[in-house]
């Protein structure tokens, strides 16, 4: 069809030399359509969908099965997007350590401003010194500072730590994945738990050794489907974080939105506690009264040029004043001077022509005029 198309279209611009217009749309489609669509065709086409020749195996079991929502359901592991893989992999990176999770060091922790330096830790392995570090080494600070460096890599987490606003189009809402347990990945057989050993009474070492060998699999089973939850719980946490981080700059962002209208002062942060002593600020707060002193003086000199401009219109309004007066008497003398020749008999086309009274004085057009105007506008506004 589009050979034929394109080839129908091909012979009509050479022909007319233009190309096809609305109205001859059809005349040139029709010819095409008919060419395109015969027998052989319009067959094939039907065999392909198992209609000519008739094929009820056309479509096959695995087909008929009902679909899946791949997108927000699949087997572990999904592909995650960049964010959530970011503060995986820094969570991976940095996980918590024995003090963190020994319940010795929960009463304590109070007590780790007042405690002794700790010590460089050496000679001491990889994985040794990062499960027994000391929390004052490892801060929470530390930890959270790794988390951003993690989640600024990625364009979309970027975008969370940064200080411009937030748009709707630049801001993406990550659909939610729902993993489970794959189908490839047996469940063990739990019915071992509920056999009673003193039932069966005696039993040989080859039975034993067997029972032995059948536990140690299917433990080894249950230990692989453990460490499957845990990696989807990990990442289901991690969209969590993701997600909080992103409704918290939102409200930032609606919240500074409705504060906006509030006083006509700039704003040098989103509202909210914030911490206002860092060098930062100070420039901010220099460049707000630097900016301030200037819009103060470009209004001050505006002022002064629609004073001018008021004093000009005033003026010009007298000389439009006394033309008027100028031609009232100049119409009246050639009125006199009309009625005197033709009294004379002199002919209408020999009488002198009116006196005209001229266009009235404007004010010369400035291009920032329309701009002074919008800024006299805001600046009453103010007042």
């Amino acid at each position: 069809m589009k050979a034929c198309w394109q080839r129908a279209i091909v012979e009509f611009e050479s022909k007319v030399m233009r190309d096809v217009s609305k109205a001859e749309f059809l005349t040139v489609w029709a010819p095409a359509y008919l060419e395109a669509f015969d027998e052989s065709t319009t067959r094939a086409a039907f065999k392909v969908m198992g209609i000519i020749p008739f094929n009820p195996n056309f479509v096959t079991a695995e087909q008929m099965k009902p679909s899946e929502a791949t997108s927000t359901r699949g087997e572990f592991p999904m592909p995650q997007p960049s964010p959530v893989r970011a503060i995986t992999n820094s969570m991976r990176l940095h996980p918590p350590t024995r003090f963190d999770l020994s319940p010795s060091n929960i009463a304590s922790s109070s007590n780790l401003a007042s405690s002794s330096p700790p010590q460089t830790p050496s000679r001491r392995r990889s994985w040794d010194e990062m499960e027994n570090i000391d929390p004052v080494l490892w801060s929470p600070s530390k930890k959270i500072r790794t988390l951003y460096a993690h989640l600024g890599s990625t364009s979309t987490g970027s975008l969370l730590l940064s200080s411009p606003k937030i748009k709707s189009y630049d801001t993406s809402i990550i659909a939610p994945v729902i993993q489970h347990v794959p189908r490839s990945i047996k469940a063990p057989d739990w019915t071992l738990l509920a056999s009673d050993g003193a039932e069966e009474g005696y039993k040989s070492r080859n039975q034993l050794e067997n029972e032995i060998a059948a536990l140690q699999k299917q433990l080894a089973l249950a230990r692989q489907n453990v460490v499957v939850r845990d990696n989807i719980i990990g990442e289901a946490n991690t969209t969590m974080i993701f997600q909080n981080v992103g409704l918290k700059k939102m409200k930032e962002a609606l919240h500074q939105q409705e504060e906006k209208a509030a006083t006509d002062r700039a704003r040098l942060f989103k509202g909210r506690a914030q911490v206002l002593s860092s060098d930062e600020f100070t420039n901010q707060v220099k460049d707000m009264n630097t900016a301030k002193k200037l819009k103060d003086a470009g209004k001050e000199a505006k002022r002064v040029a629609r004073e001018r401009k008021k004093e000009l219109r005033e003026e010009l309004e007298k000389e439009w004043a006394q033309m008027k007066e100028r031609h009232v008497a100049a119409v009246e003398i050639w009125s006199q001077e009309c009625s005197e020749l033709l009294a004379a008999k002199t002919k209408k086309k020999d009488l002198p022509p009116k006196p005209k009274l001229g266009k009235k004085p404007q004010i010369p057009v400035k291009e920032d005029d329309e701009d002074d105007l919008e800024d006299e506008v805001i600046d009453d506004g103010d007042v």
